[in-house]
């Protein structure tokens, strides 16, 4: 179930790679190599189970999402860079929040 939803997240975070989209890369793994900026990365982190009743088991499953984007040494780099985050960060969380399936 892990690697369907792993799979599953990735497919909706590759649909945000390419032109006039917020990444130039998505990695189901952390990794400080890339091909470009900004790009994301996201691995499982945690997993919790209750079991509410005889019918119902609900299961949360948790995932770190890093978002890296270069800081360029000029005047303006770190507040662009910074617009360019927050812009990401809007994007990805929109596009979970969209999913209902993800709720």
């Amino acid at each position: 179930m892990l690697q369907q939803l792993s799979d599953y997240l990735k497919a909706i975070f590759d649909d945000m790679v390419g032109e006039e989209q917020p990444f130039v890369a998505v990695y189901d793994y952390h990794t400080l190599e890339t091909t470009g900026y900004p790009y994301l990365t996201f691995e499982p982190s945690d997993f919790n189970a209750d079991f509410l009743d005889n019918a119902n088991n609900l299961r949360e499953y948790f995932f770190d999402c890093f978002i890296f984007q270069e800081v360029l040494d000029t005047a303006d780099g770190r507040k662009e860079a910074k617009e360019i985050l927050v812009k990401a960060m809007d994007d990805v969380i929109n596009a979970i929040d969209e999913d209902y399936t993800l709720g």
